[in-house]
Parts: C-alpha cells; sequence; structure tokens
C-alpha cells in the first residue's frame, strides 16, 4: 500500500519559523469513506498565513494543535471525475481521502 507523506506542526515558533518547528511522518494512505475522494498531492503551497494558524491565537480558521498536519491551500467546487487534475482545500499528504464538495477541477 502507498505511503503518505506529512509535513506536521512539531512545536510553535518563537520568532523566526524553523525547521525544528516541523516533523516528517510518513503514514498508511486511509480506505476512503462514504462521501470522500482521494485527492494526490502533487504541489503543497506553505503560504504565510500558515504562519498565523502556527501560533496560539484564534484567527479565520482555527490555530493548528501541536502533532496536526500542515494545511494546504485550495477551493470548495463539485465533485470531480477520477483522474481530473485541479486544486482543492486539503490537509497536505500526497494521497489524502478529502470531501468530494473540497475537490476542484483545474482547466
Amino acid at each position: 500500500m502507498p505511503k503518505n507523506a506529512q509535513w506536521l506542526l512539531a512545536a510553535r515558533p518563537q520568532g523566526i519559523v524553523s525547521p525544528s518547528n516541523f516533523e516528517w511522518r510518513e503514514t498508511e494512505v486511509p480506505e476512503l469513506a462514504e462521501g470522500q475522494a482521494r485527492v494526490r498531492v502533487v504541489y503543497l503551497s506553505l503560504d504565510p498565513t500558515n504562519r498565523i494558524w502556527m501560533e496560539d491565537r484564534e484567527s479565520y480558521l482555527p490555530k493548528l494543535e501541536l502533532g496536526e498536519v500542515m494545511r494546504g491551500v485550495g477551493g470548495d467546487d463539485p465533485p470531480v471525475p477520477d483522474g481530473t487534475e485541479g486544486t482543492g482545500a486539503a490537509r497536505h499528504p500526497p494521497a489524502a481521502p478529502t470531501p468530494e464538495r473540497h475537490a476542484a477541477a483545474g482547466d
């Protein structure tokens, strides 16, 4: 079975973000539940807003808890056919099960 590779929040930054704030982990790819689609992530953008989510404060999205998978960026569109390339709002594992409503087709 394929593996997921994940960047986790290991420690809250004190000043500038550093490699010690992250932990790399590989996990088994989970089985899909009803209403989920398998998404293969080929590019992850850790935008500057991740810095806000890494802090111990609330923002427009809940803060990341220690040990949680870092967030990527994406949109919220209807389901797409198998094999469609696009973008989506998901955590970053390369084969993440994602609610179908969070998978957006690309052009």
